[in-house]
């Protein structure tokens, strides 16, 4: 009779497996929050957004609603339905010329800084369209912040200096706030809007 022999320790390839497993979570973490970084750098270093969103670049339409939409990014945020709703209504007051629909998607502090004599001059001859949210991320506290992208139409004499042109197509980074249990439009940073020439 042969006797068994014994087969020994059995090394296990579990704890290795595991190892690789978080060392694959470590990498992606580091890139997600490297993406996260460059999308707000423009806007905490004083820098345009990222240049590679884009929007149509057409003229607006010489009348009829907003075109606002949402990528499937901004809409996958729980707040969705309330941006939708925010921005449609701050770009249809300024098309309108419409000063109190516009001191109701804007914080407070922006209407006491803008008498409706000056936001008038300002927008004399604007029109807004092809807008669109491309995201949504939590900002400081309980804000959000939105990249947007729109397009507007003014004479020449209202253009901004930076782009003296009648068609503008803007990348802007806008901070969200609650104010009065509803969500408004804060202040951009400076650097947190790029203008840039349509077509």
């Amino acid at each position: 009779m042969v006797p068994r022999q014994s087969a020994g320790p059995r090394t296990s390839g579990f704890p290795l497996l595991i190892v690789s497993l978080t060392a694959v979570a470590v990498v992606l973490g580091a890139l997600v929050g490297a993406l996260g970084r460059s999308w707000y750098a423009a806007e905490d270093e004083g820098e345009p957004p990222a240049a590679g969103v884009t929007s149509p670049v057409e003229p607006p339409a010489p009348e009829g609603p907003v075109r606002v939409e949402l990528t499937p990014d901004a809409r996958a945020h729980p707040d969705h339905e309330a941006i939708l709703a925010l921005v449609r209504a701050h770009f249809e007051a300024i098309n309108a010329r419409d000063y109190a629909a516009w001191a109701t998607t804007v914080v407070e502090r922006r209407v006491r800084d803008t008498s409706e004599e000056d936001w008038l001059s300002r927008y004399r001859s604007t029109r807004d369209d092809h807008v669109v949210v491309h995201r949504v991320e939590q900002g400081p506290e309980d804000s959000l912040r939105i990249l947007m992208t729109f397009v507007s139409g003014q004479d020449l004499a209202d253009a901004p200096p930076e782009m003296p042109a009648e068609c503008v197509h803007w990348r802007v980074v806008y901070p969200l706030v609650v104010e009065g249990g509803t969500l408004r439009l804060d202040s951009g940073r400076p650097g947190s809007s790029s203008p840039g020439a349509c077509g």
